[in-house]
């Protein structure tokens, strides 16, 4: 029963039929045939076990392709190509932005860019959103600058990662950094603070205008 879950698992995953049959094999027969005990708490340690027989990346390995992934696609995402009617959504915010609710703003653009489903109703979560493979987002928000972003409160246990949008003056996306919880320190109160993912560049670009979107005169 545990071998069919995870063929299904990765099948699931993407991985062609043929190939997982293959991967669970393979791990059967160290399992087996070598006594090898095999205990799975979690993904991670079925993906690093079947990293030590030869049948996926390392752990490092995968967090460079994972990185080299975000930064192609914070190259090709386009805030004026996830939006319908982009001019007249510009022309919209920038007639009423002094009443537009600018952390409500962020969330919608992050809900657009990156697939997530926003949480409704609001008062009985304590995240923002959820990502397509149901990990839990906090969206917060300011202007752009280039100073490391101010501590807030946040409940880190109740997320898996921070999503941190910095709007340009147009009220537009200027940049957006996700950053994973593990990486972000706790100050007092509640309070966390974001230096040490910013000083050990923890904190990943997953979307940067550079120039390309123009907005309606």
């Amino acid at each position: 029963m545990f071998d069919g879950y995870i063929t299904r698992y990765l099948v699931e995953k993407g991985m062609p039929r043929e190939q997982a049959r293959l991967a669970m094999g393979k791990l059967c027969c160290f399992r087996y045939e070598r006594g090898v005990e095999v205990t799975v708490t979690k993904i991670g340690e079925f993906q690093d076990c079947l990293s030590r027989y030869g049948m996926l990346a390392s752990s490092k390995e995968r967090q460079k392709e994972h990185s080299a992934v975000i930064r192609e696609e914070s190259n090709s995402r386009r805030i004026d190509r996830a939006i319908p009617d982009f001019n007249e959504f510009v022309r919209f915010i920038t007639k009423f932005r002094d009443i537009v609710d600018t952390g409500k703003l962020a969330e919608f653009y992050c809900s657009k860019l990156f697939d997530l489903k926003l949480v409704k109703p609001r008062n009985q979560y304590s995240y923002d959103a959820e990502s397509p493979t149901g990990q839990k987002i906090e969206i917060k928000h300011r202007f752009y600058s280039t100073r490391i972003p101010p501590g807030m409160k946040i409940d880190l246990e109740e997320i898996d990662s921070v999503f941190y949008v910095e709007l340009d003056t147009s009220l537009l996306p200027k940049r957006i950094f996700r950053i994973n919880s593990k990486d972000i320190e706790y100050t007092t109160d509640k309070r966390v603070s974001f230096k040490k993912a910013f000083e050990e560049n923890r904190a990943e670009i997953i979307y940067q205008d550079k120039g390309t979107v123009k907005t309606p005169e």
